[in-house]
């Protein structure tokens, strides 16, 4: 029997994970550094292996075990961990005791009862894991039920559960493996190395630069690529994004392409037919049909008024482009979500028919015939329309590719360790990852097995970003709009620009909850340089000012100076969430 879990909040877990960043914001152990999807991409991963869990995950897959072994000794582990903060808060409280006030006082003396119950309670409990904690060998003069002696046979007894555990494991002939691997965007996968779990070579020491100030050579380039578009298009105001939105439409009309046409007239035709043969049993089927039906029309009609927003739009408005980022993102959601939905129905549809079938419907062959031909419509219309689509490249952008953790292999790198031989912990520097962006992600790989089978997995993806304070720094175009008499011929003009953005300063813990946030909503205010050209002599002048940042840069605006006027302007920048679509602000490495 083998048994696979991939790791979620509220599952047991065979191992934790502690994010030690090197801002040191983890002494408190505060929950948003323990066990989190994300982590900050310089952090260094404290790993730490339950046994009691192991040993759990053992009984539930093997026999031989004593019961409840596991969770005994997931109890006992905890316990003696917090053995030093239960001891000081029994001898503070002694210490508090004071006789004549209580017998003068009762209240004060109940309110010291009920804090040392606390306390006592955690020790008391400790008797239920066995007879020996409470009592000793029968032998033993130290049977005092104190808290002092209670912790020393506690200690004894996890020591012997801990090698019955170990011993059975080895006459099992069972293993562990545990590995993890750098995930790219591109898929891309290399092995790390966690210290005593492998024999890999560590990555070449990499730090993600926080507070990179000059531009790489990539931005070079790329602000001279945005120097050339914005003269080539200096004259075009803001009717150069009328590209964008017309990319927007072609999309949302492939949509409504292809299978998807038919689609409705198929349903039509299947649900005369099936009046047809209709009995009393059949008419809930008919009805789920319709339903089907009603349901694949208001989708197709809400993209038909997608589309007409969009062409109705008056792109030499500057408020309303930017607008149209959070219908776009709204699009991107809709026909996600309410695609998906349309082929759950379709399929329940066909699944209730194939229950009918067993039992009340005679012709059975064309109605289940009926049934698979529409299911098979709306997944063929969902993989070639929205997996093949720019739409699917946004999903990816806003979501990640799911790692596919059967393409990875343990290497014969991987030990395979005895129990007696695991290490209860170890530490994954990320500085050892080597080269990595936002988004990366570390996989991890845990495995319990023999020679003959698996008995155990778990898997489990961290996400890596930039949490703490940076400067992140973009290369693009604006479009500025002089607040003085010039030579522009239309309300904006486009310049290329260089901004430095600080960042995770006010909202670290948002960025460590949401992948989404780190990708899409996050924002921040920095320092913003321009070469507008508002004389139009074709000679860029230098313009200086803030800038505010907000949906992960999509959205860039602020005021500033030309500095050889003293005239002042605002601009705005956009990066709109298309794949095929960067003008306003070209996306740029970190590395």
């Amino acid at each position: 029997m083998s048994v696979t879990m991939s790791y979620a909040q509220d599952d047991k877990s065979v191992f934790s994970i502690l994010e030690k960043d090197r801002d040191g914001g983890y002494q408190d152990k505060d929950s948003s550094y323990i066990n989190n999807r994300i982590v900050d991409i310089n952090s260094v991963l404290q790993i730490d292996l339950d046994l009691g869990e192991i040993t759990s995950k053992l009984e539930e897959n093997t026999t031989g075990l004593p019961t409840d072994i596991g969770e005994k000794i997931r109890k006992l582990t905890i316990a003696l961990k917090e053995r030093k903060k239960v001891l000081k808060t029994f001898d503070s409280l002694l210490n508090t005791y004071d006789y004549d006030t209580f017998k003068d006082t009762p209240a004060l003396n109940e309110q010291w009862a009920a804090a040392m119950q606390q306390p006592a309670m955690s020790v008391v409990s400790l008797w239920d894991v066995s007879p020996y904690i409470m009592s000793g060998d029968p032998d033993d003069r130290d049977v005092s039920v104190r808290p002092g002696p209670t912790y020393k046979r506690a200690q004894i007894e996890l020591e012997r559960m801990t090698k019955e555990v170990e011993d059975f494991a080895e006459k099992q002939g069972i293993y562990v493996q545990f590995g993890a691997w750098l995930y790219k965007k591109n898929n891309q996968n290399t092995p790390l190395h966690i210290p005593g779990f492998d024999s890999i070579q560590p990555q070449t020491s990499y730090e993600v630069d926080r507070w990179r100030i000059l531009p790489t050579p990539k931005q070079l380039a790329d602000l001279q690529e945005a120097s050339a578009l914005a003269k080539e298009n200096k004259d075009k105001g803001v009717s150069v994004l009328k590209k964008t939105i017309d990319i927007e439409v072609k999309q949302l009309e492939e949509v409504l392409t292809g299978q998807f046409n038919s689609l409705v007239d198929s349903l039509n035709l299947e649900v005369q037919q099936l009046q047809q043969i209709a009995t009393d049993e059949i008419t809930p089927i008919i009805t789920e049909f319709e339903a089907l039906k009603t349901s694949i029309e208001t989708f197709k009609s809400s993209v038909k008024q997608r589309i007409s927003y969009y062409k109705g739009l008056d792109i030499n408005s500057a408020l309303v482009v930017t607008q149209a980022i959070t219908q776009i993102e709204s699009d991107v959601d809709f026909i996600k979500n309410e695609g998906q939905a349309l082929l759950t129905q379709a399929t329940k549809l066909y699944n209730d028919i194939k229950a009918s079938i067993d039992s009340t419907i005679t012709n059975a062959d064309a109605l289940e015939g009926l049934a698979e031909n529409i299911k098979n419509y709306l997944k063929t219309w969902l993989d070639t329309t929205l997996e093949k689509t720019d739409i699917s490249a946004i999903k990816q952008l806003l979501q990640g590719t799911p790692v596919d953790f059967e393409l990875l292999k343990f290497s014969d790198k991987v030990f395979k360790l005895s129990l007696k031989d695991l290490p209860k912990q170890a530490d994954l520097d990320l500085y050892t990852a080597g080269i990595r962006q936002d988004g990366d992600r570390v996989a991890f790989k845990f495995q319990v097995a023999t020679k003959e089978k698996t008995i155990y997995t778990e898997n489990r993806e961290v996400y890596m970003f930039r949490i703490l304070p940076h400067i992140e720094s973009t290369v693009g175009v604006i479009f500025a709009d002089p607040l003085a008499r010039t030579n522009v011929k239309t309300q904006f003009q486009m310049a290329p620009y260089y901004n430095l953005i600080l960042k995770g300063l006010w909202d670290q813990k948002l960025r460590r909850k949401s992948v989404t946030y780190n990708r899409i909503f996050d924002w921040g205010i920095g320092l913003h340089i321009s070469a507008p050209d508002f004389d139009g002599d074709d000679v860029p002048e230098l313009g200086a000012g803030l800038v505010l940042s907000i949906l992960h840069d999509y959205v860039q605006s602020g005021i500033a100076i030309n500095v050889f006027t003293g005239d002042p302007y605002w601009y705005f920048g956009l990066r709109l969430p298309i794949p095929s679509f960067n003008i306003g602000s070209i996306p740029t490495s970190s590395n």
